[in-house]
């Protein structure tokens, strides 16, 4: 499947924004592309599909591109990836953007085509040089791996920065990471705090167990262990071992809460089910405490 949460996106905003622009034009192209969108809407697939095939061979780059999201899915067509990819070109090379983005995708991961990351980086650059999010995130990938590029992390930090402050989630944590670490950047702890909270924010269970593992150990803001506790709970909530393992030693310790081997037990015993060696360990000696004390 290509991407489909992208698909979804983009073809829910088409429908808003095109349906009432698209009647305006009288050209007959549009009007055919439209017939295929409120085929869509109306969930009739194999009818949209016969519309956008005659606007699409007519050169209309956003029928070409909602027909390779057809055979993609299989909607209204029988599934068939190379029939994607061969639509997805159409509309990439009158430079639809997400066209140009799904293609990237496509060749990365070989879908519909044999894999090549050459292609694959020269049309994530193109969407890319068109601001779309998801392509400078794969490209920072990309570069941070060596993968289709010489590895380099100057680019790698470059596109993560442009992908995360686009919002982009993963991009905000990888970048929090760079700077944390000084790879690619200048070590910098003010500005791998702030792409961890705006990751966090957004709910990135390892951006709030590695902000909760700063404020524990006083990298670049105060030791607080309050805070510490308060973003190991909304990564352990969410099962992050690590974060299991250290609320578990924030109990156990009395550290940023009253001291509660009950609660420590409770959080190792959450890592020790996903195989936690420590908090195995941890919890077999607060049980030998207890049976020795009660």
């Amino acid at each position: 499947m290509i991407t489909k949460n992208t698909f979804t996106i983009f073809i829910l905003v088409l429908f808003i924004c095109s349906l009432s622009n698209c009647y305006a034009n009288e050209d007959s192209t549009s009007d055919i592309f439209n017939k295929g969108l409120d085929f869509f809407n109306k969930k009739e697939y194999s009818k949209a599909a016969k519309f956008y095939k005659q606007a699409a061979d007519q050169g209309d780059k956003e029928a070409q591109f909602n027909l390779a999201l057809l055979y993609s899915d299989g909607l209204g067509v029988k599934q068939n990836n190379a029939k994607a990819v061969k639509y997805l070109k159409l509309a990439a090379n009158q430079g639809h953007i997400k066209a140009r983005y799904n293609l990237g995708v496509c060749y990365e991961r070989g879908i519909g085509t044999e894999q090549n990351y050459n292609k694959a980086v020269k049309y994530y650059k193109l969407a890319s040089d068109q601001g779309d999010t998801h392509a400078y995130y794969n490209l920072g990938v990309l570069y941070d791996r060596g993968i289709g590029v010489k590895q380099d992390y100057e680019k790698a930090s470059k596109y993560y920065k442009l992908a995360a402050d686009q919002g982009l989630i993963d991009a905000q944590f990888n970048l929090g990471i760079m700077y944390e670490r000084g790879i690619g950047v200048i070590q910098n702890y003010d500005e791998a705090i702030k792409y961890y909270k705006l990751a966090a924010n957004q709910g990135d269970k390892d951006a709030q167990f590695n902000l909760g593992f700063m404020y524990e150990n006083g990298m670049g803001v105060t030791q607080n262990y309050d805070e510490a506790v308060k973003y190991y709970k909304l990564s352990a909530d969410q099962g992050c071992v690590n974060a299991q393992y250290n609320l578990g030693y924030m109990y156990y310790n009395g550290k940023g809460v009253a001291q509660n081997y009950d609660e420590a037990a409770k959080y190792y015993k959450q890592a020790a089910d996903q195989g936690d060696l420590q908090s195995i360990k941890q919890l077999e000696k607060i049980n030998n405490y207890k049976n020795e004390n009660y």
